[in-house]
C-alpha cells in the first residue's frame, strides 16, 4: 500500500540547480531538426 510522505524542501532542492529561472528548474532545450 502506498503512503504519502513529505517531498524534499523547495528552498534546500533550489540550493543544488545548475540553473533555476523564476523559481522553475531550467534545463536545455533539446530539439532535434533532423528529418530522419
Amino acid at each position: 500500500e502506498d503512503v504519502a510522505v513529505k517531498g524534499t524542501d523547495r528552498d534546500l532542492l533550489m540550493k543544488n540547480v545548475p540553473q533555476s529561472q523564476d523559481g522553475y528548474i531550467k534545463v536545455p532545450a533539446i530539439i532535434d531538426e533532423s528529418e530522419e
